[in-house]
């Protein structure tokens, strides 16, 4: 099981080094939204090339997924974290902080640790009942509720960031059935679970987008990589019967999960200011500036009239 893992790791690396990418295109572009955002990322060089470095990285990754159980495949994607991070920096042109460094490298950790704890399992998934993935997708429907009533920039780009994981996540696990059953018989392919897979790929690609545009990326990039193997662990243990760590893997899992946690707090407390305020997105004036336009108006009164005598 060695070079499935080894696979995963340069795929998330392709993927870590395409995301950044992506992002500087998307978070260029603040000001546009919706379809007409997603059109115009679609005609750009910049980020046609992280499409494929993503392509590249996703394809490595369902390889991986086919003769690994999701449980060990999934969480390597925190690999390519620091990289991701950098390279986001470098497309930027700035230095990472102290506390990005700190935070990726936490999360980097807590992360292998974690992996290190799993137990490994590759017997043959079976196929889930639908009211496991109705409970799913009722999760996953209230994940992206929160983001779109949300406005705050980074909880927003927070909540987008966690429902394309959770996306990915349950897609993940999707693959790894049906990579398993075509081992076997390639007409497998062509089962209910594909569409589902393909349409909660796309859909978690549009939220991770737009997760960008809104330029938190450090910590967009480091709740997708937690909320994927977890949501994709879940759904392989509830639907798959893959098994968790118990007694001491248990609570070394735990650690892991506080290391992991720690981490998390460093990059949002490391989130740089917005580059632009949310009521100039929208096409407003800043309320600094109204009213500095009021004070300087009431400033600019008339002179006194020279007529006017000072009276002795």
């Amino acid at each position: 099981m060695v070079w499935p893992v080894a696979l995963a790791i340069v795929g998330a690396l392709c993927l870590a080094v395409g995301a950044a990418v992506q992002e500087s295109a998307a978070s260029s572009r603040p000001d546009v939204t919706g379809f007409r955002f997603l059109a115009t990322l679609a005609r750009d060089p910049m980020w046609l090339l992280g499409t494929v470095l993503m392509g590249i990285g996703v394809a490595a990754h369902l390889v991986a997924l086919a003769y690994a159980p999701v449980t060990l495949i999934q969480p390597l994607g925190v690999t390519g974290l620091l990289v991701a991070v950098w390279a986001a920096a470098r497309l930027h042109r700035r230095l990472l902080t102290r506390a990005e460094i700190a935070g990726a490298a936490a999360m980097t950790v807590g992360l292998a640790a974690l992996v290190a704890t799993l137990p490994r399992h590759d017997a043959p998934p079976t196929d889930p009942n639908l009211t496991e993935l109705g409970f799913l997708a009722f999760a996953l429907a209230t994940v992206l509720t929160v983001a779109a009533l949300t406005r705050h920039r980074l909880r927003r780009a927070i909540a987008l960031a966690v429902a394309a994981g959770a996306c990915f996540g349950v897609a993940s696990a999707l693959i790894r059935l049906i990579a398993f059953a075509a081992r076997n018989d390639a007409s497998s392919v062509v089962a209910w679970p594909t569409p589902v897979a393909l349409a909660l790929l796309v859909l978690g690609g549009a939220l991770l987008q737009h997760s960008y545009r809104l330029g938190h990326f450090a910590v967009s990039y480091a709740l997708l990589l937690i909320a994927d193997p977890l949501v994709a662990s879940l759904t392989a243990v509830s639907l798959f019967g893959e098994p968790l760590p118990v007694g001491g893997a248990a609570m070394g899992a735990a650690v892991a999960a506080a290391v992991i946690a720690s981490g998390v707090a460093l990059l949002v407390r490391s989130v740089p200011a917005p580059r632009e305020p949310v009521d100039q997105v929208r096409g407003e004036r800043p309320h600094s500036a109204v009213t500095d336009g009021t004070r300087r108006d009431s400033i600019s009164v008339n002179p006194p009239s020279t007529s006017t005598k000072q009276s002795i």
